[in-house]
């Protein structure tokens, strides 16, 4: 029984120090220039729309990718990707 205790630690704390690569910094660059333009797309077809549902849509696209974003950068902040 402590052998697992132990085991599990280790595993655990093996996940808490995981390493980044440069892929994964590439990924997270990709993904906030993506999220950004959604947002500004979002806010510019809330604005500009000319139905009622597109300028739901708009933005409901623009909340919902500024909520990820900011996932996002909460994730990068905690790996030190910058």
């Amino acid at each position: 029984m402590l052998r697992q205790a132990m085991v599990a630690g280790v595993v655990v704390f093996g996940m808490a120090a995981v390493p980044v690569f440069g892929a994964d910094e590439t990924f997270v660059t990709k993904a906030a220039k993506g999220g950004m333009a959604e947002v500004e797309l979002g806010k510019l077809a809330a604005e500009k729309g000319m139905s009622d549902q597109v300028k739901t849509f708009g933005q409901r696209m623009a909340d919902d990718h500024g909520k990820a974003g900011d996932e996002l950068k909460a994730m990068a902040q905690s790996k030190h990707i910058t």
